[in-house]
């Protein structure tokens, strides 16, 4: 690696925003459209950032709504909307302005990756 790009890495525009505050537990997957930063954890949920200021949104779990085990994979739609996978075998097909998704069924195990393309269509692998 050019002494140039190791420099533009460490001292790049993304210094000057605030560091995003950590889940309680480990971070296995992220997703970043032009307004939102979601991440998901091993803590069962998806906490949502502003991409522009860092700044924490909302948290994507609740006793009602949510994975079970740890999320593993999450990806926008380009309606704004967001889908995750995890390791309990649920996608959610998360709303855009509530804490509130469809589960959608049909892995056996857990899921590794979710895909989304400029159509909405999704794919999602897993163990199964």
């Amino acid at each position: 690696m050019s002494k140039q790009i190791q420099s533009n890495w460490f001292s790049g525009k993304f210094q000057d925003h605030p560091l995003i505050p950590p889940h309680d537990r480990g971070v296995f997957s992220a997703a970043v459209n032009d307004t939102f930063i979601a991440t998901g954890s091993a803590d069962h949920g998806i906490r949502v950032f502003n991409a522009n200021t860092g700044k924490y949104c909302r948290e994507l779990f609740n006793k009602r709504y949510g994975h079970k085990e740890w999320v593993t994979s999450c990806a926008y739609l380009p309606n704004g909307r967001l889908i995750s996978g995890g390791m309990d075998g649920m996608l959610c097909l998360w709303e855009r302005n509530i804490v509130k998704c469809d589960t959608l069924m049909g892995h056996k195990t857990s899921i590794s990756k979710v895909k989304v393309d400029e159509n909405s269509i999704c794919i999602s692998a897993s163990y199964d």
